[in-house]
């Protein structure tokens, strides 16, 4: 088999097969090798949950909130599908901020101030 790649598609393979110390044909092989089988695998997994769903076997979002206890949150990062709990996400986000800011010091006390100072000035 022969491939032909545009030039700028060929500069990006070789540049990533340079990056990982490889062959720009031997990177393709391993590429191509990844690709067939990762696809192979989703197909699989298509036909298995298509198959559970023909059975009657899943739950609707209500039902899935209802086991976890709180509203879900779909994201797409890539190729997979990620489902958090929004109480999950709000506590992530509050150890983020948590590391931004001093011990004893109240966000919600220094923004009503500040809304106070805001509103004084106007």
């Amino acid at each position: 088999m022969e491939v032909h790649l545009s030039p700028e598609l060929q500069a990006k393979v070789d540049r990533a097969a340079a990056e990982n110390k490889s062959g720009a044909e031997e990177y393709v092989k391993q590429l191509v090798e990844h690709y067939v089988d990762h696809d192979a695998w989703f197909r699989q997994q298509v036909t298995r949950g298509l198959d559970q769903l023909d059975r009657g076997e899943f739950l609707t979002h209500e039902e899935v909130g209802a086991r976890v206890g709180d509203d879900l949150v779909l994201r797409m990062e890539g190729d997979e599908l990620r489902i958090t709990t929004l109480k999950r996400n709000i506590e992530q986000a509050q150890r983020l901020v948590r590391k931004h800011v001093k011990p004893g010091t109240s966000l919600v006390d220094e923004l009503i101030a500040e809304r106070r100072g805001t509103a004084r000035n106007e």
